[in-house]
């Protein structure tokens, strides 16, 4: 691969990081701030998490960060939509 088209690739690639990263920005945040940590039980929960409302959704919460944080899944699935 010469250089043009690796510097094509690498611009590509950065493109679609972006559009991830716009599209999940708020899930990031949540894993930034909560760090793979389960905010239920405290444990990591680096390969199994859920992102979480503290306010479900089906009783009026919204997508913002103040109402979000992460879980592992066996917590969040066990609180179900309280």
């Amino acid at each position: 691969m010469n250089k043009q088209s690796q510097k094509n690739a690498n611009l590509r690639w950065l493109a679609i990081k972006e559009q991830v990263y716009k599209k999940h920005s708020l899930d990031f945040q949540v894993i930034q701030r909560d760090g793979f940590i389960c905010k239920i039980c405290g444990l990591s929960c680096k390969n199994d998490f859920e992102i979480d409302h503290l306010i479900p959704k089906c009783k009026g919460g919204e997508d913002v960060l103040e109402n979000l944080r992460m879980t592992c899944r066996k917590c969040n699935r066990l609180k179900g939509g309280k």
